[in-house]
């Protein structure tokens, strides 16, 4: 095996959601996708972003004391 001193590639994806709109903490949201995998959002339900994270998903607050992180492409921005 051989070290090299180049530096590692790594790759980030943007949080873009539904609406194609780029994410960032404190945007105002709704949970626009019909999907039993995040049982405690629901349909049309109003959302902040919390922290974005750079493999496309952000974390969530839907005004209860449970923060949840989703893809972000299931999201809308207001």
């Amino acid at each position: 095996m051989f070290k090299t001193n180049q530096p590692k590639e790594t790759m980030t994806i943007e949080a873009i959601s539904k609406n194609n709109v780029i994410l960032k903490v404190g945007d105002k949201c709704t949970f626009s996708t019909l999907t039993y995998d995040y049982p405690n959002l629901k349909l049309d339900q109003k959302i902040t972003i919390t922290k974005v994270f750079d493999n496309g998903v952000v974390r969530v607050d839907n005004g209860t004391d449970f923060e949840v992180n989703v893809l972000a492409n299931l999201i809308d921005k207001d």
